[in-house]
């Protein structure tokens, strides 16, 4: 088995289980920490046996929210909620682990997104979709007639009621080299035809997830490793009691200064003699 194939079966290992409820109680809205890596699979073949369908129409992320970029127009509860999104720092990353097994692959499973936010999980009705989006741009995603492209982008959404809910729908791009299969030569072709064009690879998909549990949602170009951690706000520190404090000692007041410094000149300096007039 190439080693590859091997990595991918020990991340799928990991997401078999059944899944368990989500837990606090009905009413309270329960924040998580969601961390996905998105990585492509580059070895020759992968998803040549596969029927593509061309993307008629492009998705609808409209009502998504951007990390980092402010809230999306809707109504003012909603946007309450969009505000408690927040993204993390790579610093509290879990899966960097997981990035370096991947990173070792030798770009054969190559990770294009990493990415963690801390977000209230809502129904499914409710739930908000983060829109996400590859940071590098690689030669897969280079300027073709003055656009630019990302080479991933799409949305996921957490939901949670009983249990966790993880939904995908992202876009993956490639470009396709020009088809110079036909009879026509270089020179009498239209230059438009002759250039390479993008090719969109679409992931619709569901999962039932387990909290603290890694997720692996597969495709036959590119996979995702999602983690859904529950976030415990810190309890405030009660602020300490006062402690005694010891009596400050009395200052003399001015007037016994001057007093104590006339006793204490009069015991300092002599005595003059006392003359007695002398009778005649």
């Amino acid at each position: 088995m190439k080693p590859a194939l091997k990595i991918l079966c020990m991340i799928a290992l990991l997401s078999v289980g059944m899944p368990l409820p989500a837990q606090g109680p009905p009413d309270e809205i329960r924040h998580y920490d969601v961390e996905i890596i998105v990585f492509t699979r580059n070895w020759e073949g992968a998803g040549s046996t596969e029927y593509w369908p061309p993307l008629t129409e492009p998705p609808d992320w409209s009502q998504a929210v951007a990390l980092g970029r402010g809230n999306t127009p809707d109504t003012a509860d909603r946007d309450s909620l969009h505000r408690e999104i927040l993204k993390l720092p790579a610093t509290g990353h879990r899966l960097r682990k997981e990035y370096r097994t991947l990173r070792a692959t030798r770009s054969r499973l190559r990770p294009i997104l990493h990415l963690a936010w801390r977000q209230p999980v809502l129904s499914e009705d409710e739930s908000i979709p983060i829109y996400i989006r590859s940071q590098d741009v690689s030669e897969q995603a280079a300027p073709l007639a003055g656009e630019t492209f990302p080479e991933l982008e799409g949305t996921i959404r957490v939901s949670g009621k009983r249990y966790l809910h993880v939904h995908l729908d992202l876009l993956l791009r490639r470009l396709t080299p020009p088809d110079l299969t036909s009879d026509e030569t270089t020179e009498s072709a239209d230059p438009t035809d002759l250039a390479p064009r993008y090719q969109a690879y679409r992931m619709l998909d569901h999962r039932r997830m387990r909290s603290n549990r890694l997720h692996y949602v597969d495709h036959p170009l590119f996979g995702v490793l999602v983690l859904a951690t529950p976030y415990e706000s810190p309890e405030p520190e009660e602020p300490a009691a006062p402690s005694p404090e010891a009596p400050s000692p009395k200052e003399p007041t001015p007037q016994t200064d001057r007093q104590s410094g006339q006793e204490s000149a009069s015991e300092q300096s002599p005595k003059k003699p006392q003359i007695q007039p002398r009778e005649p």
